[in-house]
């Protein structure tokens, strides 16, 4: 199969990084105009929008690769999700005993794992077989 870069989802993301930047400088210096106001309200409802493509596009990657790669980046997954959450456990168990959030420690450390493992299946688009 042959890989060819999916330009559509890194156009995405670089726009993001630059809203990221204005919005960050936008709520540092504590700029109040309406057209700022408009901005950042775009930027949150864009990143939900990512959040929502961002999973759709990497399972339809994912459908279009070898079972056995797609089981192996599953391994890997879980693994990581396991190391991590042991990990995270460990610290909050050594600094902050009085108060562990488990739920917390298990959705950080799925969506970790996940952008970890399945982060190239995102920018990728296979064409054809070879």
């Amino acid at each position: 199969m042959r890989k060819k870069r999916l330009p559509v989802t890194e156009t995405l993301y670089a726009v993001y990084l630059i809203a990221t930047v204005l919005s960050l400088v936008i709520a540092y210096m504590d700029l109040e105009h309406p057209l700022f106001f408009k901005f950042v309200l775009g930027y949150i409802f864009f990143t939900f929008f990512l959040l929502l493509y961002t999973p759709i596009v990497t399972i339809i990657n994912l459908k279009l690769f070898e079972w056995q790669e797609i089981r192996r980046s599953i391994v890997r997954f879980v693994i990581y999700f396991v190391v991590l959450s042991f990990i995270n456990y460990g610290f909050n168990y050594l600094f902050k005993r009085e108060s562990i959030d488990v739920l917390k420690i298990i959705s950080v450390n799925i969506g970790l794992s996940f952008g970890i493992t399945f982060f190239d299946y995102l920018f990728l688009n296979l064409k054809s077989k070879n």
